[in-house]
């Protein structure tokens, strides 16, 4: 028989946590009780037995970057694309044995679940089209039966802070439901209930967040796509070796995640150049930066071939101080006598502060328009048809 106390406590957790059974509510209370929690000591092996372990085949599914059973996380700006490269793109890459910008993808296909709450169906819907339309017929059926992708359909789909026992739940029921071998979350913002930029807060949505996940699905991999900084200045700050900065907030994700990526914008004038480097990998060493094109026709990326990242930075300088370069610019320093690309880059370097990277692009927009054209020897430049039109 119950004691009185015990029925009301039970009938007050009931009323605070509804979607708990009285099974369940007992179970927390019993575990909060002194001398009821077991302790479990750390995970001791000999060197013997860690030199007789052989890991699984096939853990790597994208590169050292990407592993079954642990973290990686990836930061970028706010409407960069991070969903439908990272959310959408990579899974099918990983799912049809396709390269991820130009990194090759490894392991068995797996059943990868992407949760998020910032795009609606319309915006999935569009993106998926454009992304199927370039696969055959095989491959489509290969994600048809690996992809999983959570819609905004009622209001509780959209709750995904880890702190309500309702969206704990949930997560447990759909983990369940579809035992994921790879598990996106975008933004991981939307998993802590506090403050993100806490670092207190997102430790605690980390240890949620595992303990709900590794009872389930305990080998599969972790994507977590998380806001960066916005702006030139966090852009420039955020080196390879110094990526820790970019991630908004504290460093606690980066702290926790075996790898890290940052995605970037790769031309404040033009927003499908991308740039991608990799800031963190405990497990092999850092891909070399790249940049990348998307193609809203098609959705999908390309590895730029001409990328250069000393250029790349030396043009967020050049942005950040102000200098810019012009038609007109190039214009006047070929009519100056300067007709290779070097001689041309030189002369508005000292004379208006321009980077490579800004005078190139001028260059290529000054023929595009006829105002300059490409001669011998190759990387050479005279004035083109339309150059009276600058007086």
């Amino acid at each position: 028989m119950k004691t009185q106390s015990i029925e009301l406590l039970e009938a007050a957790e009931a009323e605070l946590l509804p979607e708990l059974t009285a099974e369940e509510l007992r179970a927390l209370r019993d575990a909060g009780e002194p001398g009821n929690t077991p302790v479990q000591p750390l995970t001791i092996w000999s060197p013997s037995k860690i030199l007789a372990w052989q890991e699984p085949p096939g853990m790597n599914l994208l590169g050292p970057w990407l592993r079954k059973g642990e973290l990686t996380v990836v930061f970028g700006p706010p409407g960069i694309g991070k969903s439908r490269l990272f959310g959408l793109w990579l899974p099918i890459c990983q799912i049809t044995g396709q390269p991820f910008c130009g990194l090759e993808t490894g392991g068995d296909p797996q059943t990868w679940l992407v949760i998020g709450n910032e795009n609606n169906l319309a915006r999935q819907k569009s993106d998926m089209q454009k992304m199927l339309a370039v696969l055959d017929e095989a491959q489509r059926a290969a994600v048809e039966r690996h992809l999983r992708i959570h819609v905004l359909r009622t209001f509780e789909d959209g709750d995904l802070a880890l702190s309500s026992v309702g969206s704990a739940t949930r997560l447990r029921a759909t983990l369940t439901a579809e035992q994921p071998g790879a598990i996106s979350f975008d933004p991981v913002g939307a998993l802590v209930d506090g403050d993100e930029t806490k670092p207190s807060d997102a430790r605690q949505m980390l240890k949620t967040l595992h303990s709900i996940v590794r009872p389930i699905c305990p080998d599969a991999a972790l994507l977590l796509i998380a806001h960066a900084k916005v702006g030139r200045e966090a852009v420039a700050q955020s080196g390879i070796y110094d990526g820790g900065n970019y991630g908004r907030g504290p460093k606690t994700y980066l702290m926790a995640a075996r790898a890290a990526m940052n995605l970037k914008p790769g031309d404040n004038e033009d927003a499908a150049r991308l740039v991608l480097e990799n800031s963190k990998c405990n497990n092999g060493p850092l891909f070399q930066s790249r940049g990348l094109i998307f193609d809203p026709e098609t959705g999908l990326y390309t590895v730029d071939p001409d990328f250069d990242r000393e250029a790349w930075l030396n043009d967020l300088d050049g942005k950040r101080s102000g200098a810019t370069c012009t038609i007109n610019d190039v214009i006047d320093a070929v009519r100056d006598g300067n007709h290779k690309r070097a001689d041309i880059a030189n002369a508005l370097k000292d004379s208006i502060g321009a980077s490579l990277s800004a005078v190139k692009r001028a260059l290529t927009q000054a023929v595009s328009k006829g105002y300059l054209a490409t001669t011998m020897p190759r990387g050479s430049y005279t004035l083109g048809a339309k150059r009276k039109a600058t007086g």
